[in-house]
């Protein structure tokens, strides 16, 4: 298991298995979409970020680029999830270690979690049993 030490362990980790994750589907990712994972207003980030942001807005279609960095990390997960658990444990350290920060990454990696065929969250799942609960509750108060 790799470990994370800094934020920046964290980042480079994280980009590194998106990069990889392209290349096993296929999914070309040029430099500026590479480097842009990188991308943070405030916190450390490539030297050259200013420049890549600048082509990245001239050049590509912002939800166009977020769809495909959001699928490329919902693969990535599902497939550490059936092959991997140390790397997918790897994983969330990372996400963990960059959670409080402002990174363009976090939108991607929170995407990847709202995409259609994704198992709903625990915490959607006990939310639905608490309203069923309380109509069922309801109904029979209605009722008697």
């Amino acid at each position: 298991m790799q470990e994370i030490v800094t934020s920046r362990d964290a980042v480079d980790y994280l980009v590194a298995q998106i990069v990889r994750e392209s290349q096993l589907e296929g999914v070309a990712l040029t430099e500026v979409e590479r480097k842009m994972l990188y991308f943070s207003e405030t916190e450390w980030t490539l030297p050259d970020i200013d420049e890549v942001s600048a082509e990245f807005e001239r050049s590509f279609d912002e939800s166009e680029y977020e769809q495909k960095i959001a699928s490329l990390i919902s693969s990535l997960v599902r497939r550490m999830k059936k092959d991997d658990p140390e790397a997918l444990h790897t994983w969330n350290a990372a996400v963990h270690a960059i959670r409080d920060e402002d990174r363009y990454l976090l939108i991607h990696i929170d995407a990847a979690n709202q995409l259609p065929g994704k198992q709903p969250s625990r915490s959607l799942f006990l939310l639905s049993m608490a309203f069923g609960a309380v109509a069922a509750l309801l109904l029979i108060y209605l009722v008697l």
